[in-house]
């Protein structure tokens, strides 16, 4: 089978499709984030579904999740911005604290 045959040809045959989030999906993003970025400090009190509210609000372009479509489920995802960046100048301040927390 070449690769042309394996691809789906509609997202209702793909296995994982990519997606913009969305309210529905909120919950089970910050379940994914958690588990993928253990940090020391408590992310509960601001990984939310507020967090990707205000994600989808000010940096929507860099919001992408991975649904398995046989579970409806966020098996993956990606959060980005763009910022000017020296790195002459390092970072004072955490990424979290940079952004707001989101």
């Amino acid at each position: 089978m070449n690769a042309r045959q394996a691809t789906p040809q509609t997202a209702q045959e793909a296995p994982i499709v990519i997606l913009r989030p969305s309210e529905k999906y909120f919950e089970q993003m910050c379940q994914l984030d958690a588990k993928c970025y253990p940090l020391e400090e408590d992310k509960t009190q601001w990984i939310t579904p507020d967090y990707y509210r205000s994600q989808m609000i000010h940096f929507p372009e860099g919001q992408f999740i991975a649904v398995d479509t046989a579970t409806d489920q966020v098996v993956g995802l990606t959060q980005s911005m763009r910022v000017d960046f020296d790195p002459e100048q390092p970072l004072l301040e955490s990424w979290y604290q940079t952004t707001n927390y989101g």
